[in-house]
């Protein structure tokens, strides 16, 4: 498989292009599309496909993307319970909040990132000419089987270079768990873990708390999921 490296306008391109037909997401990395399920890169040829005229005119279906799982319904619950309580606790403290799909760009890495939640000075807010977020204060992930390894090595290096950054979050789905990554100073960072469905969380960049049973409000844990 011939893999080969776009630029980050063709990366827009390509997702603006695809977004007409699939709703598939796709992230940026050093120079690679790739998958938000599996992080892997996609090949040329199907970045030259979608590019061209002849995206329009007929289909061409990649079987890798076309067999990765969706999201878990224990995924999508957690996301809609964190996104609710902090859009309620936020309200008139000058703070935005994005669910599952605003793009975040990581300048250093030159990268961009999908995080499932995504919290922003409203006043502050700037983004580049492809709308991707430049200065968020939070972000959110919660793990998967497919991604788990990329959230707690890749994409936390990546988020620790973003300077606004002042909170990385990340949830397990499978057990009462969330991980909070802060930073105390301009080079050094504190790790915070709550296990138990009592815990309250103080996210420190949005002033607010959060407690873990509001997290995992509606979780059925006998609910097996693949």
């Amino acid at each position: 498989m011939v893999i080969y490296k776009v630029s980050h306008e063709d990366y827009f391109q390509f997702t603006e292009i695809i977004a007409t037909r699939y709703d598939y997401k796709f992230e940026y990395v050093a120079g690679d599309i790739v998958h938000l399920q599996d992080g892997e890169a996609l090949p040329s040829w199907y970045i030259d496909y979608v590019l061209s005229n002849d995206f329009a005119t007929y289909q061409i279906k990649i079987p890798h993307i076309e067999h990765l799982m969706s999201a878990t319904k224990k995924h999508d619950i957690i996301i809609a319970n964190v996104n609710f309580a902090l859009k309620l606790q936020t309200r008139g403290k000058n703070i935005s909040i994005y669910s599952q799909g605003a793009a975040v760009y990581i300048e250093i890495k030159e990268t961009v990132r999908i995080p499932d939640l995504v919290a922003v000075k409203t006043n502050e807010e700037k983004r580049n000419k492809m709308h991707d977020i430049l200065n968020p204060v939070a972000l959110f992930e919660v793990l998967s089987k497919s991604t788990k390894k990329i959230d707690k090595i890749d994409k936390m290096e990546e988020y620790k270079t973003i300077e606004s950054v002042v909170e990385y979050v990340m949830i397990d789905q499978n057990k009462p768990y969330l991980n909070i990554n802060r930073r105390i100073s301009e080079t050094k960072w504190e790790e915070e873990i709550f296990t138990s469905l009592n815990d309250q969380v103080k996210l420190e960049s949005l002033n607010t708390n959060i407690s873990l049973s509001e997290v995992y409000e509606g979780i059925n844990w006998n609910e097996k999921e693949d």
